[in-house]
Parts: structure tokens; C-alpha cells; sequence
């Protein structure tokens, strides 16, 4: 009968190594893939259900480097709550920037940010965040000022001159929330008036 290998290396500081790693949000799937080792032999290192290793076992995991990606450890949800509505008050609809982050639209619903957000959401949402700068998003909004130079035309005027429903141009008029086009389309159209000859 063959004789098995002895295991010589305390596992002690090889599980602190990788409990660091482990801090910064990388799995036990991860630690294996870049070790070559069984992700089986990382999950008892951290259990701490071996007190030893084979030396070429422990080598491995002690030259583990790089930095792990994103994880689904659930964090506070409140930097990545906060990003949202500078977004959407900057008239970025949700459904926008979950496509922008890569994500499903009920990922970014308030129902699930309740009780946290994974670490890759919540990099996602960073990372369209810190995109999309100050820019403003394409949503609906008001534009009381146009409303006030629309108020010596009809409706019907403004349909025809700007090439709009007659719905929308009455909600231009009105100062509801239209889209940007739609009053850049207003706009171009009143100053189109405005540069005629007298």
C-alpha cells in the first residue's frame, strides 16, 4: 500500500492569506480558479477544517495575487441609493441607467435596494454615476420659461410650426413635462419667428 504524502505546512498563515483576499470580496470559486488548486481545498482552508497542507497545496495558495472582481456580497445600499437619485433627478429614467450598467430593470427598483445592493451593482452604478457627469438625461421635464414665450401663440400654431401633436404642443404651452427634442424643436421654431423681417 502506496503511502500517503504527509502534509507539513500549518494552514494557520495560509488562511490568513486568504482571508484577506476574502475581505475584499473575492470568493472561494475565484481563489481556485487563479491557485489551481480545488475550490473544495480553499472552502476548508477558510473553515479552518485543515490544520495542515501538502507544501505544494500551500505554495499555491500563498502566491495567489491580483485583485478580485466585483462579488454578489451584499454591501450598505445607501452610496448606490444616493447615485440613483442624483441620476434621476438629472432626468435619467432607471430603466436607462440599469441598461447603461448592464443590469435588469427590477434590479434597480426601490423594492430591492432595500435591504442592500451586491458589490457588482453597486460598481455598476458607480461606474454609469461617474459617465454620465452632469449631463442631463432625456426624460420628460418642464420647461416653464418656453411656456412663457409660447403664451401669444395658439396651440395650433405651434403644431404646425414646430411639427408637433397637437397634444404636445398644448403640453409645451402649458409648461408640462415634454422632451427635450420637443422643446428644442419649439425652440428653433420661435427663433425662426423671431429672425423674420418686420
Amino acid at each position: 500500500m502506496t503511502e500517503s504524502k504527509p502534509r507539513g505546512v500549518p494552514a494557520a498563515s495560509v488562511r490568513a492569506h486568504l482571508q484577506r483576499y476574502v475581505a475584499q470580496g473575492a470568493t472561494a470559486e475565484w481563489i481556485a480558479e487563479r491557485a489551481g488548486v480545488s475550490e473544495r481545498t480553499v472552502r476548508s482552508v477558510l473553515a479552518g477544517q485543515r490544520p495542515s497542507l501538502y507544501a505544494g497545496t500551500a505554495h499555491a495558495l500563498m502566491q495567489l495575487h491580483g485583485t478580485p472582481g466585483p462579488s454578489a456580497r451584499v454591501v450598505d445600499p445607501g452610496p448606490t441609493v444616493a447615485r440613483l437619485h442624483e441620476l434621476i433627478d438629472r432626468h435619467w429614467p432607471v430603466h436607462a441607467i440599469a441598461d447603461m450598467a448592464g443590469l435588469s430593470h427590477s434590479t434597480l427598483m426601490p423594492s430591492n435596494l432595500t435591504n442592500g445592493v451586491t458589490e457588482q451593482t453597486e460598481q455598476a452604478v458607480r461606474i454609469v454615476h461617474e459617465r454620465l457627469g452632469d449631463r442631463d438625461g432625456p426624460a420628460p421635464r418642464a420647461y416653464p420659461w418656453l411656456a412663457q414665450r409660447l403664451e401669444a401663440h395658439r396651440p395650433s400654431d405651434i403644431r404646425d410650426g414646430a411639427g408637433l401633436s397637437f397634444c404636445t404642443a398644448r403640453r409645451v404651452r402649458a409648461g408640462l413635462p415634454v422632451r427635450r427634442k420637443t422643446a428644442v424643436a419649439v425652440l428653433r421654431w420661435l427663433n425662426s419667428i423671431a429672425a423674420r423681417p418686420s
